[in-house]
């Protein structure tokens, strides 16, 4: 095991920063350093306890029971090693620009500066990565930003730094968190051992996607169904497996895990509402007993409940969250002649923002944006397959009667 770097010692005496150092063992004689009041950052980590004071969970929680403590190498100040309190400073920039950047040591710039070169500059001051811990596989693994361009070289360095500071040694795996990440992964020393994301999902049966909190129906329907058997936006639907595309629920269970950027997801998280993954989900018993039942459900990043209720109950919860109505504003049928296209938005009559809302009232959204986008290509002459003159806006009062709500 090392010693905490000298520098960092007179660093943290300097700055008057809460930095845990305490005295350093060999070979196995591990015990923990912290007290009971969390420090801002430790240079070791002595035992599990150590590491779960300092821990918060980390940005992606697709993988449930996670928790991650952050660290910096600062190859500035001899390479010593940081595990930052991850609560109180959830970002490296956080803890960096608040206790790294102060003289003896160099000014730490803006937080744009910091992320434009100490996650992709190979002469980097940092190499920043984070500890975690997955409760499933009961594995701790250490993992950098899936955009990081960190050599083979600059993750050695890193692992190294950490498995002599860390009770948990070299057992301490390597986890790509991209396929980017996957292809350094394999230029690393057989020293170091890498686990890759199936094998830690290995362990796990559930996977929190999107949390969330929902009252609704439960219903089991297979996604070939959902084609032709439309599920409604009360349902808390329960797929065999994932679908391509759904339409507006109150939830979602896959018996398939997800990838996080899934379609169906991305979709949760812009409407706010619970999505999960279960494996075998489709035919769990506990799940199938409340098929039909008006249910509250709540995906946790490390759990998940779900409670039968009334429907009472469901219907005050709709009406204490439903969203605000949409406020659609109505078709201008007063313009009837068929127009240049180019003449479909009138610019000078205000804002280009007013002006496309002007046109798509008349003509529709398309005519409005294609009115704006012909104008300066025409007046430069246009080119091959750009769009060509003698183009006519159709007014929407033409199509009125056909499409107005009846």
């Amino acid at each position: 095991m090392t010693r905490p770097t000298p520098s960092l010692c007179a660093l943290a005496l300097s700055l008057s920063v809460s930095l845990a150092l305490g005295g350093c063992a060999s070979g196995d004689e591990w015990a923990c350093q912290l007290a009971d009041e969390t420090p801002d950052a430790a240079a070791q980590l002595g035992c599990a306890e150590d590491f779960a004071q300092l821990a918060s969970e980390p940005v992606d929680t697709s993988i449930p029971g996670a928790r991650s403590v952050k660290t910096i190498v600062d190859l500035v100040d001899g390479g010593s090693l940081t595990f930052q309190d991850s609560v109180a400073y959830p970002t490296h920039y956080d803890y960096a620009s608040t206790f790294l950047g102060l003289s003896p040591l160099p000014f730490v710039g803006s937080l744009a500066e910091f992320n434009q070169t100490e996650y992709t500059s190979p002469t980097r001051r940092f190499l920043l990565g984070a500890v975690t811990h997955y409760e499933g596989p009961d594995v701790y693994v250490y993992e950098i930003a899936p955009y990081d361009a960190a050599d083979a070289a600059m993750v050695e360095t890193a692992w190294d730094a950490i498995t002599a500071n860390g009770w948990f040694g070299e057992e301490l795996l390597f986890h790509p968190t991209s396929d980017a990440i996957a292809a350094v992964a394999a230029q690393l020393p057989e020293r170091i051992g890498v686990i890759t994301t199936d094998e830690l999902y290995e362990g796990i049966d559930y996977q929190p996607l999107n949390l969330a909190e929902s009252y609704g129906l439960v219903r089991f329907i297979t996604a070939d169904e959902l084609e032709d058997d439309a599920a409604t936006f009360r349902d808390i639907v329960v797929l065999d497996h994932v679908p391509n595309d759904i339409s507006v629920v109150m939830g979602i269970i896959t018996s398939e895990f997800q990838t996080p950027l899934s379609h169906v997801n991305v979709l949760s998280a812009n409407r706010g509402t619970p999505n999960m993954a279960l494996r075998d989900a489709y035919d769990d018993p506990d799940l199938r007993a409340l098929d039909g039942e008006w249910v509250r459900l709540e995906v946790g990043s490390s759990d998940y409940a779900i409670t039968a209720m009334t429907r009472e109950a469901a219907d005050a919860w709709w009406d204490a969250n439903r969203p605000d109505e949409v406020q659609m504003p109505g078709a201008d049928l007063t313009v009837t002649a068929l127009t240049d296209i180019e003449e479909a938005v009138d610019l000078k009559s205000g804002g280009m923002r007013e002006a496309i809302q002007a046109g798509t009232r008349a003509f529709g959204g398309k005519a409005a944006h294609y009115s704006v986008l012909a104008r300066p290509r025409r007046a430069a002459g246009g080119l091959p397959g750009e769009l060509q003159p003698g183009l006519l806006g159709g007014a929407g009062a033409h199509f009125g009667p056909a499409v107005r709500p009846r």
